[in-house]
């Protein structure tokens, strides 16, 4: 992995988030000890330890991989930031964010010389997200169609390794995959910048200011009741 150059110091995914969200969560004993708020405790820590790691070995791994070894290793630390944020916005809002709705990142992905999706089988950022993490290192020996639309029914897809280097001609910035298919005897590249990968991780990151938001008003909301709960003075 290249060293970071003196133009490259300042973080790409901001630590001061993290740290602030941490520092609210410790300012109030409303999460450890307020039976309304217990259940989101353990999520909490675990979430907090398991995005400072990603956090710094992304931050510290943030241009281009060089070696096979380098872009698995992201896509993983990736996946820790990005499921993270997900599973956390799931139990305080009871739902997904908005962002598994959008087509912005990997729309261009792409071979040698033709794009891969137009806009009947154009998956959201999230579902090749997941198809990119799952050939790449959870599942190579064969990801099915699910939810994918650029896949056949019944197609299974392996991948015997991912390309950190550019290949392609398209983008010098690309990382990708080489991609086997059951519904085909021959082979493919598969092709994403890795900025647009670092912008799609950037824009789950920054779901962190909503989690800020929300503990403040959370304890607000508890201090409020705290304060008009009566107390007997006999």
């Amino acid at each position: 992995m290249k060293q970071l150059n003196k133009e490259e110091t300042k973080e790409y995914f901001d630590s001061s988030l993290l740290k602030e969200f941490r520092e609210i969560i410790n300012s109030s004993n409303v999460f450890s000890d307020v039976p309304e708020y217990r259940h989101y405790w353990n999520l909490i820590c675990v979430l907090l330890d398991r995005l400072d790691s990603a956090t710094y070995y992304l931050n510290h791994h943030i241009n281009q991989p060089e070696t096979e070894e380098d872009f698995v290793f992201f896509l993983v630390y990736a996946t820790i930031l990005k499921d993270g944020i997900y599973k956390f916005h799931e139990n305080i809002y009871g739902k997904k964010p908005k962002t598994t709705e959008n087509k912005k990142w990997f729309k261009d992905a792409h071979g040698y010389s033709n794009l891969l999706f137009d806009e009947n089988n154009c998956p959201t950022d999230d579902v090749f997200f997941e198809y990119l993490r799952a050939l790449a290192f959870a599942h190579p020996y064969g990801v099915d169609k699910r939810n994918r639309p650029f896949m056949s029914t019944n197609e299974i897809r392996y991948s015997p390794w991912v390309i950190p280097h550019c290949l392609s001609g398209r983008g010098k910035d690309d990382v990708g995959l080489r991609v086997y298919s059951s519904n085909d005897d021959g082979l493919k590249d598969i092709f994403v910048s890795f900025d647009k990968l670092k912008r799609y991780l950037l824009e789950r990151y920054s779901l962190l200011k909503t989690f800020i938001k929300w503990g403040i008003e959370e304890i607000v909301k508890q201090n409020t009741k705290w304060k008009e709960t009566k107390i007997d003075r006999n």
